[in-house]
């Protein structure tokens, strides 16, 4: 976690209400996990530990990251049965983003031993299993022909991001980092698959086939993992020529009303999703030509 990110929504926290709230919900929520641990929440731990340096909240993310490192297995039972057995999904994939976090914000209060221990045993239930199934050419049994749609974006992206968190203690690191890049291109520029009826990812004016709900959820995976590959690298990603249509196809997608936005609805979602998140991180990772003016949808809404 960069420390100036954070000495910046500390100060924005003292005068900003917006701010403010939502620190006081992250504090909340920490709370809550030290009396009642929870791996899927385990980064809220992390972010209260940077916000407040209070140690408690470090020591409880410490000890859960710890503790569940020695799990057995993070496969699904029903998932392990098909043929071939699917080893990782997108379960796996929102655990590993939220470990990936807290061991980030806490890896300063680590012993080496203990940097080692985790980073061993998330990469044996998580970033191995993800890398095998989904990124690596030599293993993967997903193909953008048959999951092209965010359960890709999620997978692959939250593995190249719990990489990235990893990356001291994991000599496999550079190599999966490189095939995440790759395979993340691959996603956005894939151009469909008539026999197999996959429409590509992006039409030529930036929308996708998906409802808003799950355009908005796989734009923001793969974002999630470009602004990671730039708050680690230091530069911005390389430039995805078909993400500068992006907030042109949620913005047009989407109308005011008195209360909330809405989006254009097809029944398989919620009426307010708007894909705010990704035009927010399409903005902060700089991976588009295109700059999201702060009028635009700002938490779902018009400011």
């Amino acid at each position: 976690m960069l420390p100036e990110k954070v000495a910046a929504v500390k100060k924005k926290a003292s005068s900003d209400t917006l701010y403010r709230n939502g620190v006081n919900s992250i504090i909340s929520t920490a709370d809550a996990l030290i009396r009642k641990p929870d791996i899927t929440k385990v980064d809220y731990l992390g972010m209260a530990w940077l916000l407040t340096d209070d140690k408690r909240y470090a020591d409880c993310a410490k000890d859960i990251l710890l503790k569940n490192a020695k799990a057995s297995s993070w496969a699904d039972k029903e998932m392990m049965m098909r043929n071939p057995p699917w080893q990782a999904e997108l379960n796996t994939a929102h655990k590993i983003f939220a470990v990936a976090n807290a061991y980030d914000a806490i890896y300063g209060t680590l012993s080496p031993q203990e940097r080692k221990e985790i980073a061993d045993g998330y990469y044996r239930l998580a970033i191995k299993p993800l890398a095998e199934d989904w990124i690596l050419p030599e293993t993967r049994i997903h193909t953008l022909n048959s999951m092209g749609h965010n359960w890709w974006s999620s997978c692959v992206g939250m593995c190249g991001v719990a990489t990235l968190a990893f990356r001291n203690e994991l000599p496999q690191a550079d190599r999966i980092i490189r095939e995440t890049n790759s395979a993340i291109s691959g996603w956005v520029a894939f151009e469909g698959d008539n026999f197999q009826h996959k429409p590509r990812t992006f039409d030529r004016n930036g929308g996708m086939y998906e409802s808003i709900n799950y355009a908005g959820y796989g734009c923001q995976e793969a974002l999630l993992y470009l602004l990671a590959l730039k708050n680690v690298t230091g530069k911005a990603p390389d430039a995805i020529p078909q993400l500068d249509a992006m907030a042109g196809f949620f913005i047009h997608s989407c109308y005011p009303t008195d209360n909330d936005m809405m989006n254009v609805y097809f029944g398989d979602s919620h009426k307010t999703t708007t894909g705010h998140n990704a035009l927010m991180l399409l903005d902060a990772a700089r991976c588009s030509r295109i700059r999201i003016e702060r009028h635009r949808l700002v938490s779902g809404k018009y400011h």
